[in-house]
């Protein structure tokens, strides 16, 4: 039986004609936010390691929060959020995203499996 979190994937094998079954998904649930303190200045999500994580915007937000690596900025981003837009990664690590914003203090909340 799949934990929470997990996915049966059932695979169709055509060289013995069964299915391969594999269980997807992580039975650890992780959540947090991160805000910006200094817009202009990058902050790094923590150290928790994941499959997948889905960053949402603050509801309080008056402006847009930028995801990308290392050297995102308002000007080079690999997504922008306006106030509750998401974006779901499957990524091995939080810690492997930054976000900036256009103004101090706002920032994203997150939640990983």
């Amino acid at each position: 039986m799949a934990s929470v979190g997990e996915v049966i994937q059932r695979v169709f094998n055509s060289s013995n004609n069964t299915f391969d079954v594999s269980q997807k998904g992580s039975s650890v649930l992780n959540h947090g936010s991160q805000d910006v303190a200094t817009a202009g200045t990058s902050e790094q999500l923590p150290d928790q390691t994941c499959k997948e994580v889905t960053i949402i915007a603050k509801e309080n937000n008056t402006g847009n929060i930028y995801i990308g690596g290392s050297t995102v900025s308002s000007t080079s981003y690999g997504a922008k959020l306006s106030t509750l837009d998401s974006i779901t990664l499957s990524i091995s690590n939080t810690n492997l995203i930054y976000i900036d914003s256009d103004n101090n203090g706002e920032g994203v909340t997150y939640i990983a499996i």
